[in-house]
C-alpha cells in the first residue's frame, strides 16, 4: 500500500511540475507576441536588441516597374500585374491593403536585397499573391511566390492568400518570422 502512495505522489509531482513549465512557456510566448503586436511600429527582426523604428521611415510610392530601391514604407493596393522586387540596402515595410499581385514571369514578391523587410497585412484586408508557373532569367534557387534572400517578417491581422503555381509558397534564405496574420497557402510543392 505504501508503494502505491509513494508512486502516486511522485506521479502527481511530475504532472504538476510539467504543467507548471508548460504554463510558464505558454505565458512567456504570449507576452512576447503581445508586446510586438501592441507596438508593431517596432518589430524585432533579428532576435537581438536592435529594433527597426518603422515610424521614422518615409512613406513612399512604388514606381511603374514595381521595383523598390530605397528604404521606406510602401502601401500596396489594387491589382499589380508583375513582380514587386525589393533591391535596397535599407529597411522596407510593405503594407498590403487589399492588393492582388499576379506575376507572369517569376515570384510575385522578390526580395533580392534589403536590410530587413516586413510584410504587414492591414487589418480587415484580404491580399492575394500569385506567381507564374514558369520562371526565367532568375537564379535556380528562386522557387517561391514570395521569395527573399534576406530577413523577412510577416505581421498584421489581415489575410494573405498565396497561390504558388511554380513550386513553393513562401521561402526565405535568411530569417523568416510570422508574428501574426491569417494565411492560406496553396502550392505545387511546399507551403
Amino acid at each position: 500500500m505504501n508503494k502505491k502512495i509513494v508512486v502516486g505522489i511522485v506521479a502527481l509531482v511530475v504532472i504538476v511540475f510539467g504543467l507548471s513549465i508548460f504554463i510558464y512557456i505558454h505565458n512567456s510566448n504570449n507576452k512576447s507576441n503581445m508586446e510586438v503586436n501592441t507596438n508593431d511600429k517596432k518589430v524585432d527582426v533579428d532576435d537581438s536588441d536592435t529594433l527597426v523604428d518603422w515610424d521614422n521611415l518615409d512613406n513612399k510610392n512604388i514606381d511603374d516597374s514595381y521595383t523598390i530601391t530605397e528604404g521606406g514604407t510602401y502601401t500596396l493596393n489594387g491589382n499589380i500585374n508583375g513582380t514587386v522586387t525589393i533591391n535596397t540596402d535599407g529597411n522596407v515595410k510593405l503594407v498590403l491593403d487589399n492588393v492582388n499581385i499576379k506575376s507572369t514571369n517569376g515570384p510575385a514578391i522578390y526580395v533580392l536585397n534589403a536590410d530587413n523587410v516586413v510584410i504587414y497585412l492591414k487589418e480587415g484586408t484580404i491580399n492575394t499573391i500569385e506567381d507564374s508557373s514558369t520562371y526565367s532569367n532568375l537564379d535556380e534557387d528562386v522557387t517561391a511566390a514570395i521569395f527573399s534572400k534576406d530577413d523577412i517578417v510577416f505581421d498584421g491581422t489581415g489575410k494573405l492568400v498565396v497561390n504558388a503555381n511554380y513550386q513553393d509558397g513562401i521561402v526565405s534564405k535568411d530569417d523568416l518570422k510570422i508574428i501574426n496574420g491569417d494565411y492560406s497557402i496553396t502550392s505545387k510543392d511546399d507551403g
